[in-house]
């Protein structure tokens, strides 16, 4: 198993967005302070492509895989100290389906994209770029989030 990430409550200035996706998979919560990697794997599932895995880095310690990683398509960013994320989007389905797509840009000019074109766009609010992480947005610990593919996704930022 992966190192643990930093389990912590979020404020109220703390921005939530979603979640986004449908009701399959297993729970997560992957979260932390400083961010400095993230990977994502996209998959073709029922006609589609998308999201099959993401894991974040926190002070350079992998967070837990979330989802089946697909080696064909594979994609990860290393953060500079002081890069944010400038705009991020996700596609997904609306209380079904799956993650389609996570699509973002830094303040420095890196962009990432992983995943196919399905699903409904969903703009993300990302307040100053601080990225806290994700889990599966089900409060409950229940079967939300992520097993064969990432199947449901709500964010955090700071």
């Amino acid at each position: 198993m992966a190192t643990q990430t930093e389990s912590r409550s979020f404020t109220g200035q703390d921005i939530v967005s979603g979640p986004f996706g449908g009701p399959g998979g297993e729970h997560y919560s992957e979260r932390g302070e400083n961010l400095t990697e993230f990977h994502a794997w996209g998959t073709s599932r029922d006609g589609f492509f998308v999201v099959s895995a993401i894991q974040f880095f926190w002070d350079g310690k992998p967070g837990r895989i979330v989802g089946t990683p697909d080696d064909n398509h594979y994609k990860s960013i290393r953060f500079n100290h002081d890069e944010r994320i400038k705009n991020m989007t996700i596609h997904a389905g609306h209380e079904q389906g799956y993650v389609d797509n996570i699509t973002f840009e830094t303040n420095q000019g890196h962009k990432f994209e992983v995943g196919g074109n399905g699903g409904e766009v969903h703009p993300i609010n990302v307040g100053s770029g601080h990225w806290l992480g994700a889990d599966g947005g089900d409060d409950f610990g229940g079967l939300r989030g992520a097993k064969g593919v990432v199947d449901r996704i709500r964010v955090y930022f700071r």
